[in-house]
């Protein structure tokens, strides 16, 4: 495949990511579930899958996409199995609460995993302090942020912390966080 023609699928892929409109959800279940994570994949079972996988699905898998809404839209999920998404971002207009963030992050699995592909990452931007999507006034813990951490001069707190947030996003199906990062601190 040449270099042009791999460029003019990311760029349709974009496209159609960026142009369709949010469109009624599915209806909810009413529990909110999550499947538990599968045991780490070998290499050979990396490998394999690999071998299986069409160019295109290895290019959707690099692929993490923001949407709108709070829900798991049949564009969305039509998205997910046409173009292999292997990830998705999630920012503050899809949170409502836990339990509705729980159910879309199982919804999200499901759609990836029944169109044969391995889970997706969901992805979140949760550093603490003002970068925050996961927010108290959604039902979660706001956290402190690094700078604020390392002011107390504490390991210990900073582990704690850490060790908090990341229980509280896998227990609503968050699996990678954009976090921490290396601000400078210089304004």
């Amino acid at each position: 495949m040449t270099p042009a023609r791999l460029m003019a699928i990311l760029l349709l892929i974009c496209l159609v990511a960026c142009t369709n409109p949010p469109t009624p959800a599915l209806s909810p279940q009413t529990e909110p579930t999550i499947d538990p994570s599968p045991e780490p994949m070998q290499p050979s079972d990396i490998d394999q899958l690999l071998a299986g996988m069409t160019l295109d699905q290895k290019i959707g898998q690099v692929l993490i996409i923001g949407f709108d809404g709070e829900s798991l839209s049949p564009d969305l999920q039509e998205m997910v199995a046409q173009y292999h998404i292997g990830g998705v971002i999630l920012f503050a207009r899809n949170v409502a609460s836990p339990a509705q963030l729980t159910r879309l992050c199982g919804d999200l699995q499901a759609a990836a995993r029944s169109s044969g592909l391995p889970g997706l990452l969901i992805a979140v931007d949760q550093e603490g302090g003002r970068v925050a999507r996961l927010t108290e006034s959604k039902g979660f813990t706001e956290f402190p942020g690094a700078m604020a951490l390392a002011a107390t001069g504490s390991v210990e707190n900073a582990s704690q912390a850490a060790e908090g947030l990341a229980a509280e996003m896998k227990a609503v199906g968050i699996n990678t966080d954009f976090a921490p990062v290396l601000d400078v601190n210089n304004n």
